[in-house]
């Protein structure tokens, strides 16, 4: 009587599991079908396979023939069938009921069901799918990089059968054979001698037979199970590639054998076809939320070991637990779910972002859902990629686009600041009277002050610091204050200072650090304006990284800076203020100097009102090379020397001569490289002075042509240039040792560079 309950209770448990699985057929969102190999009748097919080929209820059976157009294509997918055990992604054309025809994707193996060879296939509409398919193959390759990771012992063969890549918990289950696993190693061979060698025991006494019914299996997807020599049980899985290859799962099962045994043997008929499936599925109890049933796939998706009987739950697997309520939610409203995009776990703590297909049913009286998984992990990652790269390059262009201004005021700018600041000191050299003098300096001094920006908007422009010193910061802090002190007065801005004694001193441009400083006091003032109550801009100084760096804060308690805008403030052209009170230059600028020193600035999130700027710089972070060792100076020349001035702005090319003239120099001018050469062919000069940018022949050509007609001369040659930001200019100075000075300039720098060149043509 005991005997009949257990035979019974088996029977119902095998009928429940049965059951269970018609359910997740009949349920599955990908269409499956089942036909006879002899004639082509389908036996069985999926609801949503029937939903593909748009049948009616009451249609008449159909034969594979009646969708499967291809005569061709039909032939051909079950010869590869026969010859490999299996297809995958076969691409063949169908057509519905309907008559509309697409192109589909086809996997299918042969199975034996009651003594007749069917074959069990699954089709997926290409139809929008294409685009994606290069997608998803980037999504099934990022998995290699998991397989180091996994428990199970992992090895992947080509389709020459040599091996690829195996992990090392393979490695450990054939540590008999470790000697055979190296890359390119052939299959056959390896299989061959580890039967010899006793480690599969069922080869032993029957290599050669063993070997066929292994080379037998080479192109079919099985999973087998086997003793070693040791008496460990393995589970060994094994798939074909798309590449003809094939690859191997192990995992040592000996104390969950003849648990899992049994389960197989009962589960076989329908597990052959779910869990040949490549998708990932569920099968979920919703109101406990325990998965019910997991793919393997499913498993390796989120790291899980399969089999497992230990219970497992979609609340650990979802980042954000209200993603699972609101898609119970609309499940049930709707029944089901297409292409849902969240963020899933996995067992190892890993995020990662999933497409989620579902479907809800009933199931021993309760509600279950079938949901199936896509990576799109890759797929995002590429989308970040190509949004980062379009960011870099908008900024890039917009970064271009300010050198390009910098450069086309500091050039248009030049020559008349040459001509005004030398002009300027030659009146204050050569004054006939104090007041004159007095006048002639305080021109010199603006017009010097306006060359110091010109030559700072140039190494902005080349995101180079240049002529840095020893500076105080504190000092240069008081100094922006002082220049903005009107503006700060009739504002009614409060300044407070909290400057530290014990600041070292910074390698650093002066002229940058005070436009810097005054920026960000300036900035601070206008953006106060609108504030009612008391205004308040706090300074701050404090050394850092152990006395070897500063750190500079504005804090002011005005409006502060709009979320939306934090990212974008250091953008050029970008600018929140008001048309005509802004110009989207000044935070960009103030970015360009510090960097341009090795140091930083940010904007701080603070938890009060007003904005936050802080400067970070290193002691050493600007130091050039003359800061560390004085450059040695070049001998005066003396007078008497012949010098050829080459400049197209006659008010410049005047200038230099009478500086020149001044020491005791005789001095020709040209407005251009043509004429210089002229000249050139019948007389010779001890110094050549010449402009850069010219029109007809430029610096750079001239030199090249003097090189070949008159290297003598070339030695003579030097460069008085406001073009050193284009990028030919800037070579050409580089690998030529040409001695040169920028404009705008001063009568000594004129003078010191004609002693540069005598020096050179005298060692």
């Amino acid at each position: 009587m005991a005997l009949d309950e257990d035979d019974k209770a088996a029977t119902g448990a095998q009928d429940r599991i049965e059951g269970a699985f018609q359910l997740i057929l009949d349920n599955c969102p990908v269409p499956v079908v089942a036909a006879r190999v002899s004639d082509g009748e389908v036996l069985y097919q999926t609801p949503a396979m029937a939903a593909m080929l748009r049948l009616k209820p009451g249609d008449p059976p159909l034969k594979v023939e009646d969708f499967a157009i291809d005569r061709d294509e039909r032939a051909e997918c079950l010869r590869l069938i026969r010859e490999h055990g299996s297809v995958d992604d076969f691409r063949m054309h169908f057509r519905r009921s309907d008559g509309s025809r697409f192109v589909g994707s086809m996997s299918a193996r042969f199975v034996e069901i009651g003594g007749e060879t069917v074959i069990v296939s699954n089709l997926i509409d290409l139809t929008t799918a294409f685009e994606r398919e290069a997608e998803f193959r980037r999504v099934n390759e990022t998995l290699e990089d998991a397989i180091e990771a996994l428990d199970d012992g992992f090895v992947l063969y080509d389709a020459n059968d040599r091996l690829v890549t195996c992990n090392s918990r393979y490695r450990e289950f054939h540590s008999d054979s470790a000697d055979l696993l190296v890359p390119g190693a052939h299959w056959p061979e390896v299989t061959r001698i580890r039967a010899e060698r006793g480690f599969f025991v069922d080869a032993i006494g029957r290599v050669d037979e063993w070997m066929a019914e292994q080379m037998g299996q080479r192109g079919i997807a099985l999973r087998e199970e086997f003793p070693s020599k040791e008496g460990r049980w393995f589970e060994y899985s094994h798939r074909p590639t798309r590449q003809g290859g094939f690859v191997s799962v192990w995992n040592e099962i000996t104390e969950r054998k003849q648990m899992e045994l049994a389960l197989r043997q009962r589960e076989e008929h329908f597990r052959s076809i779910v869990e040949g499936h490549p998708l990932p599925v569920w099968m979920v109890d919703l109101a406990t939320s325990e998965i019910l049933y997991e793919s393997p796939s499913a498993a390796e998706l989120f790291g899980r070991a399969w089999p497992s009987d230990q219970p497992a739950y979609t609340v650990d697997h979802f980042v954000d637990p209200a993603d699972r309520d609101r898609l119970i939610a609309e499940l049930r409203k709707s029944g089901e779910l297409y292409d849902v995009e969240l963020r899933v776990r996995k067992v190892d703590g890993t995020v990662f972002w999933a497409s989620l297909n579902d479907r809800i049913i009933e199931y021993e009286g309760r509600e279950v859902s079938i949901l199936s998984f896509i990576d799109l992990t890759a797929r995002r990652e590429t989308a970040a990629e190509a949004a980062r790269q379009r960011e870099i390059l908008h900024q890039s262009e917009k970064l271009s686009a300010l050198g390009e201004l910098l450069s086309s005021v500091a050039h248009e700018l030049n020559n008349p600041l040459s001509v005004l600041i030398g002009q300027a000191v030659m009146l204050q050299e050569h004054a006939s009277d104090p007041d004159t003098a007095v006048r002639a300096e305080k021109i010199g001094t603006a017009a010097d002050r306006c060359a110091r920006i010109v030559k700072t908007f140039l190494a902005m422009a080349r995101q180079t610091s240049e002529e840095t010193a020893p500076v105080d910061v504190n000092a240069l802090i008081e100094q922006a204050l002082e220049f903005a002190a009107y503006s700060l007065r009739t504002t009614g801005v409060d300044i407070t200072l909290r400057l530290a004694d014990d600041l070292p001193v910074v390698y650093a441009n002066e002229d940058q650090l005070v436009q810097t400083f005054t920026n960000l006091i300036v900035n601070a003032e206008q953006a106060l304006r609108g504030t009612e109550g008391p205004r308040t801009l706090e300074i701050t100084t404090v050394a850092v990284d152990g006395g070897e760096g500063v750190s500079i804060t504005f804090a002011d308690n005005g409006p502060g800076i709009p979320e939306d805008a934090r990212s974008r403030i250091f953008e050029p052209l970008f600018t929140t203020k008001q048309v005509g009170v802004g110009t989207g230059l000044g935070l960009a600028l103030c970015h360009r100097i510090i960097e341009g020193h090795g140091g930083s600035i940010e904007l701080e999130r603070i938890d009060r009102p007003g904005a936050t700027f802080t400067i970070r710089l290193s002691r050493d972070g600007a130091r050039s090379k003359t800061d560390e060792e004085e450059a040695p100076h070049a001998e005066e020349s003396g007078a008497g020397l012949r010098i050829l001035v080459i400049d197209d702005e006659e008010d410049v090319g005047s200038l230099i001569a009478d500086c020149l003239e001044m020491d005791g120099h005789k001095v020709d001018v040209e407005q251009s490289a043509r004429g210089a050469l002229e000249r050139l062919k019948h007389r010779r000069y001890d110094v050549v002075l010449s402009d850069m940018r010219m029109p007809e022949l430029d610096g750079v050509s001239f030199y090249g042509i003097l090189q070949d007609t008159n290297p003598e001369q070339a030695g003579s040659l030097a460069f008085i240039t406001g073009d050193t930001l284009s990028r030919r200019v800037s070579e050409f100075l580089a690998t030529t040792d040409c001695p040169y000075i920028e404009k705008p300039f001063m009568p000594d720098d004129v003078r010191e560079l004609v002693n540069r060149v005598m020096s050179r043509k005298n060692a």
